[in-house]
């Protein structure tokens, strides 16, 4: 559309894991006035040039989304973008943000254990 203003991305997209198959998705909503929803895409395997190949799910004018069936244990790269209420047009993606693997009640392993060399005493 020829003169129509810029739909500004969302920002600061954070990714929090609730659950093996579930996580939260927040952002800071887009500056364009007229927004009517968001389109949150997320990827096991984060290709940014291969977008056609992530999965989406629209949410209203709400700035968090709970993304759900997701894969047990697997990380996710997570972005969004921002929809006009007066065509439909989509903003750019938001940079991209990644969950970790580690789920809800489950703690980090431990850190390694420091590799020990067995003690020799040399003879000279």
């Amino acid at each position: 559309m020829v003169g129509a203003a810029a739909i500004a991305a969302p920002s600061d997209v954070q990714v929090r894991r609730t659950s093996p198959t579930t996580m939260e998705v927040t952002w800071s909503a887009s500056s364009f006035n007229g927004v009517a929803g968001y389109r949150v895409y997320y990827s096991e395997l984060a290709l940014p040039d291969d977008m056609e190949r992530w999965r989406s799910v629209d949410v209203g004018p709400a700035t968090v989304a709970e993304v759900r069936r997701l894969e047990p244990h697997s990380a996710y790269a997570v972005r969004v973008r921002a929809k006009s209420v007066l065509d439909a047009r989509l903003s750019n993606y938001s940079d991209i943000a990644y969950t970790n693997r580690l789920h809800h009640g489950t703690r980090a392993p431990p850190p390694p254990l420091p590799f020990l060399l067995p003690s020799y005493k040399w003879q000279v």
